[in-house]
């Protein structure tokens, strides 16, 4: 299987950049999602990689062959790149049987009959279809409609499988066990992936690799763990998490007893690595504060480096529940706490950061820790 490089990758639509000068690497057999909100440009890189637009600029290579360049002229056809395509609509002929709408692509190239026969039974079984063959798409489910998307598309033996948005039209229960079946799939075909959600947790679940963009350009690039641990700026920090990361607007305070991250009605002490980096007069002193609210804790009692809040709302989620509490100076944070937390809103709590934390340019947005 290929892997995929785009090297200096533009698509403009009028006076409007979708994708800016995009270069990305897709590992050999990897599964790489494109993580963004709305309108970041993710589907339309999406689009050009399969070949169903055309770059202004730059170069697509599958392995080391060109799909595309500009400069040289070259412009492979869709038909011609072995790709698979899964869409958020599942795209199935309505007319036609499963097997009939799995058979489709390979009658086009004229693979023989009995060929067919043997792909399309070997589909059906990987996933999960058999006793299917003659219903029509309007008898089967969200999820099985989904399902002969994906055989249609793996049947054509790929080496490159692009999905854009494919669970975007199933009820949650479904999308949770689609993705298991889509990671499953992947693993048991080995085919180059490119993925296109705006779903963080379909990204964090499945992924071997998140590419995130932000108008039009690829902001961060990294496993799962890198990109929830280590978010490089206050844009992925606020977009990866659910609860989303607490962003906080402070100050570096440099004092000769030690140096402290200042909140104005709150301050803590930095150790460590983190005030080696903190205290260095080049670090920006204006900073945006970030913590997960997994690594905020709440308490009615007395705790150490504390400081006071209200409980704002609370919203259950069965073994935790997110607690929103305000802050002495107006702003909102949140935290997991447990359930056995008996809160009222209005209630006096008591507020303290543990674990991990980050820290952030303000003027800039750039992870400086």
């Amino acid at each position: 299987m290929p892997e995929i490089r785009l090297r200096g990758v533009t698509k403009e639509f009028g006076e409007t950049v979708a994708v800016d000068c995009v270069s990305l690497d897709v590992r050999n057999q990897d599964f790489l999602t494109l993580l963004g909100p709305s309108g970041c440009g993710k589907t339309t890189t999406l689009r050009m990689i399969a070949g169903l637009e055309e770059p202004d600029k730059g170069e697509i290579y599958f392995g080391d062959r060109f799909v595309f360049s500009a400069e040289k002229g070259v412009s492979l056809p869709a038909s011609e790149r072995k790709i698979g395509l899964v869409f958020q609509s599942y795209a199935l002929w309505p007319h036609m049987t499963c097997f009939e709408n799995i058979a489709f692509g390979m009658k086009v190239k004229k693979i023989p009959e009995q060929e067919i026969k043997t792909k399309i039974s070997e589909q059906m079984e990987l996933l999960h279809l058999h006793g299917m063959e003659d219903r029509y798409p309007s008898e089967l489910s969200g999820g099985e409609q989904q399902r002969v998307s994906l055989a249609r598309a793996l049947a054509m033996e790929p080496e490159v499988l692009l999905l854009d948005e494919p669970l975007s039209n199933l009820d949650a229960k479904l999308r949770v066990e689609m993705r298991s079946e889509i990671k499953r799939l992947h693993h048991l075909t080995g085919c180059t992936c490119v993925y296109v959600t705006h779903d963080q947790s379909e990204a964090l679940s499945m992924s071997g690799t998140i590419a995130i963009m932000n108008k039009g350009k690829v902001v961060q690039v990294g496993t799962p763990t890198e990109i929830y641990d280590q978010p490089n700026s206050v844009f992925v920090a606020g977009f990866i998490g659910a609860p989303s990361t607490n962003l906080l607007d402070a100050s570096i305070s440099r004092q000769s007893d030690g140096t402290y991250i200042d909140f104005g009605f709150h301050r803590i002490a930095i150790t460590g690595d983190a005030r080696t980096i903190l205290s260095d007069p080049k670090t920006p002193s204006e900073v945006v504060f970030g913590i997960r609210p997994e690594d905020v804790v709440i308490s009615e009692k007395e705790m150490t480096d504390a400081f006071s809040g209200d409980v704002y709302s609370f919203l259950y989620l069965g073994t935790t529940q997110v607690v929103e509490v305000t802050l002495p100076n107006g702003n909102i944070i949140r935290a997991l706490a447990p359930v056995r937390e008996r809160l009222k809103i209005g209630q006096p709590i008591r507020i303290a950061f543990k674990g991990d934390f980050h820290v952030f340019d303000r003027k800039s947005g750039q992870a400086v820790l």
